[in-house]
């Protein structure tokens, strides 16, 4: 996983009057961390595609390193003005198959995927 600074992206989604809303997310709680508590979230994408992002995120305790958090999401990209899904813009969209490629080397999280029930 690797850190990543999104703001130019973000940036640019603003300009198109475009967002991106969450479809499906699971999260998973490990450990509390202090109200206070210096943090630090790990990213890996999984997939995507022109209108689909599927990543996996990790919260640590920054100083002691413990997990805190997971997050795995599926988001998709909407165009405010049809209030639809929408292929990204094509420089955003060349940004997240470069990452998408990066990430495709490193080893896929083992919670990923994970389904939702009880265990009987």
């Amino acid at each position: 996983m690797c850190s990543i600074s999104s703001a130019s992206a973000w940036t640019i989604l603003r300009h198109a009057s475009c967002s991106v809303f969450a479809a499906e997310a699971h999260l998973t709680y490990a450990q509390e961390l202090p109200l206070d508590a210096p943090i630090e979230v790990a990213f890996q994408m999984i997939d995507c595609d022109a209108k689909r992002l599927h990543f996996f995120q990790r919260m640590f305790h920054a100083e002691q390193r413990y997990l805190a958090a997971t997050q795995e999401q599926l988001s998709l990209h909407v165009d405010m003005k049809t209030r639809r899904t929408a292929p990204f813009p094509g420089e955003i969209q060349t940004r997240l198959r470069t990452l998408a490629q990066q990430h495709a080397e490193l080893p896929r999280p083992e919670e990923v995927g994970r389904k939702i029930g009880i265990r009987r």
